[in-house]
């Protein structure tokens, strides 16, 4: 059987910006990630925000596809909207 993926928050260290921490992640070998909560870290809710949170995987996955590795999953959803 194949081990189900496992994802990490972003939320692990605010202090690291996202486009150093999501590379970090996929060298540590994890395969899905999720944006943490702090919108002014990955400016998520916008959408030139999600435009580069999309560009920064599909970079990476490029990457690692050149160095056989695993790729990351990068699904676009669109954020609720608030009440």
């Amino acid at each position: 059987m194949k081990p189900a993926p496992v994802s990490i928050a972003t939320s692990f260290d605010y202090s690291v910006p996202l486009n150093v921490q999501v590379p970090l992640i996929a060298d540590a070998g994890f395969t899905h990630f999720s944006l943490g909560a702090n919108e002014a870290h990955s400016d998520y809710l916008t959408p030139s925000g999600r435009a580069r949170i999309r560009a920064l995987v599909t970079q990476l996955n490029g990457a690692r596809r050149k160095l056989n590795a695993g790729t990351l999953c990068a699904r676009r959803h669109e954020p609720r909207h608030r009440v």
